[in-house]
């Protein structure tokens, strides 16, 4: 089965990809977790007058043959002994290769451990179904890796975006980096969504029956809880994208802002010295200006110089309590 999924989509190695991160995932965390996959290739049931006869998978559902349940539940750290393994209460546990083998073939996981009845079926077969368990058993260590990476990039932006506010400097130089580091959450979030949806899809197999296999055997895995808390995780990450667009364009603006003003300054002392410079030449051009209009002209003067430098004072308030706001915003 899993022969197939080694080969995915554009006959590219995609699963071969994810299969690998899984079991680095699983080599990984061996210390905190453990899951033990057992295959039985030939069941025997002992009788009470001590005779043996083969039997198939299904004896494992059976609540009269004691010691069944042992293989219904996950195993526990307290147990020490068979008396105790075997007192296990019986429990209803899905078969997850009912309808999909040979009559009486099964397939039970459980939070630890999944177990392998296939007695009817060949040698070969049973080794495919095998790397399906061997798969789902490593998955959720590769979601819980995808969430984490998540989580450390998003702390990461967030701290950047703080540092980047208008109100904490603001700085122009910033604007690369910050672009830069959006460009690598899409492609963090991009990558981890192509690859959930290619475990998900049914080109990850050969038939449609090995789908409905790892499709039972993800559910009784809880894997549809993981896969929904690592898309709401995506899903803050995203949210992101918004928040460094805000910041880059209100670092941006403030810079614009300042060559504005720095330019209207340049044209307003250009436009003063040319009032000066033209009531210096209309009085060359008389022959005795009077005192009043020499003084009316050097306060027609000051009086700009007066207005440039209010305008200049007032432009700079008010664009500072608006950059402040706006850096505030973006950072929230």
């Amino acid at each position: 089965m899993l022969s197939s999924l080694r080969h995915g989509r554009d006959g590219r190695d995609s699963a071969d990809e994810v299969w690998r991160g899984a079991s680095a995932g699983a080599r990984l965390s061996a210390g905190r977790t453990f899951h033990t996959i057992m295959s039985i290739r030939e069941l025997l049931k002992v009788r009470p007058d001590g005779g043996r006869e083969h039997v198939h998978g299904e004896a494992l559902l059976d609540p009269d043959v004691l010691g069944t349940t042992l293989f219904l539940h996950q195993v526990r750290g307290t147990a020490v002994a068979l008396e105790e393994w075997v007192r296990y209460p019986q429990v209803s546990v899905e078969n997850a290769f009912a309808g999909l083998g040979f009559e009486g073939d099964v397939v039970l996981r459980t939070g630890n451990t999944t177990v392998l009845a296939l007695t009817g079926l060949p040698n070969y077969r049973i080794e495919g179904y095998e790397e399906g368990a061997e798969f789902l058993v490593g998955l959720p260590l590769l979601v819980r890796d995808w969430q984490t990476r998540v989580v450390d990039f998003v702390s990461s932006v967030r701290a950047e975006l703080t540092e980047s506010t208008v109100a904490n400097g603001g700085d122009l130089r910033r604007v690369p980096i910050l672009e830069r580091r959006q460009l690598q959450l899409r492609t963090l979030v991009a990558g981890i969504r192509a690859d959930v949806a290619f475990i998900e899809s049914p080109y990850i197999v050969r038939s449609a029956g090995s789908r409905q296999y790892l499709d039972r055997l993800s559910a009784a895995a809880g894997m549809s809880r993981q896969l929904q808390d690592l898309n709401s995780q995506i899903d803050q990450a995203e949210s992101l994208y918004d928040g460094i667009s805000a910041v880059v364009q209100v670092i941006e603006e403030k810079q614009q802002r300042r060559l504005r003003r720095g330019l209207e300054l340049v044209l307003g002392v250009i436009a003063a010295t040319s009032l000066a410079d033209m009531f210096a030449l209309a009085n060359s051009a008389a022959a005795a200006p009077p005192d009043w209009l020499v003084w009316s002209e050097l306060a027609l003067v000051v009086l700009c110089a007066l207005l440039i430098a209010y305008y200049v004072v007032s432009s700079f308030r008010t664009s500072g309590v608006r950059e402040a706001d706006r850096g505030d915003g973006a950072a929230g």
